[in-house]
């Protein structure tokens, strides 16, 4: 049934088709067992098994205890030349910091962890990020190694597990909103927009970053325009006129912002694991064992194939 009018149509169709024409008593063992060994449609085929394991929880104790690291873009050019984004976050609290760069080379975003994280909030236990260049370069292993940094990695085209990776969904839409407002000066927002975050609370923890990472909530632009004092002799100057202008400009960009972290806020993790694991099977691999892995194949045979036609799977392998 490998024939190009055969069709590769699958076990039931196949079966059917025979049907009409032959029959023998093990029949329907025989003709799965024979799908089942074509090379062709577990290459090409998009699979329909459930996935191999059960979600594994990583248990964290405290804050800055283990953080996610990833990077967005490139994005379209600030005019600072700014065209990538550095997502650190930390899975206690979900507090975020946002790095706008040049470039995204091991050093750049070494100098970062070390100044920016490590001198502020202490080593973390555990890093986890994707398998980036940058990330598993000698000198980015060497510093985590030196401070006794464990590492975790999430495979690049599976990320579910790394929750910056999921910050990353958020901050895309907000950044589009003010990419469209303000073009080439998106770089200048983040802060605000890491602001918010912070002080929105997480549907996980129930509490705000900011709370569980500084012991309490900071005043927002809101709260000050709600409570401001009466005007008094100097409202009248350029420079009081100028203060309450930012201060609206800065309340109404957080509150577009609030609206989008509050709409893509993750959701519970004990959930989205008994979600996760409902369309699993505790699968066992062997030493030995044949397996596809499941990979994007950009180019076969030095030909170029569009998306859509490539294979789903690369292997067997052992």
């Amino acid at each position: 049934m490998t024939t190009p009018t055969a069709g590769h149509v699958g076990r039931l169709k196949t079966l059917y088709r025979l049907a009409s024409l032959v029959y023998w008593p093990s029949m329907r063992k025989d003709v799965f067992k024979y799908i089942q060994s074509c090379l062709s449609c577990q290459q090409f085929k998009h699979s329909n098994a459930p996935t191999a394991n059960p979600m594994q929880l990583h248990t964290i104790s405290q804050p800055w205890h283990t953080i996610g690291i990833d990077i967005m873009g490139p994005f379209p050019p600030t005019a600072r030349q700014k065209r990538f984004l550095l997502v650190i976050v930390d899975y206690f609290t979900r507090w975020v910091e946002l790095f706008a760069l040049r470039q995204t080379t091991a050093t750049h975003i070494a100098n970062i962890l070390i100044d920016e994280i490590i001198c502020r909030y202490g080593a973390p236990v555990y890093i986890l990020s994707d398998n980036g260049p940058q990330f598993i370069a000698h000198l980015f292993n060497e510093i985590c190694v030196n401070l006794g940094i464990n590492r975790k990695f999430t495979a690049n085209y599976h990320p579910q597990t790394n929750t910056s990776e999921r910050v990353n969904r958020t901050l895309k839409a907000q950044i589009s909103i003010y990419a469209q407002r303000r073009p080439g000066l998106w770089d200048k927002e983040l802060q605000k927009l890491a602001f918010a975050i912070r002080t929105s609370v997480n549907d996980t923890t129930d509490e705000t970053p900011a709370y569980l990472n500084l012991g309490r909530d900071p005043v927002i632009p809101l709260d000050l325009i709600i409570h401001q004092p009466l005007p008094d002799s100097t409202s009248n100057t350029p420079e009081y006129k100028f203060i309450q202008q930012y201060r609206t400009q800065l309340a109404h960009d957080l509150q577009v912002t609030y609206h989008f972290v509050r709409e893509h806020s993750e959701i519970h993790k004990l959930s989205q694991k008994a979600a996760y694991d409902a369309h699993t099977i505790n699968r066992q691999f062997h030493v030995g064992d044949l397996v596809w892995i499941q990979i994007p194949t950009p180019k076969i045979d030095n030909t170029t194939i569009t998306h859509k036609l490539r294979p789903k799977f690369q292997g067997p392998c052992r």
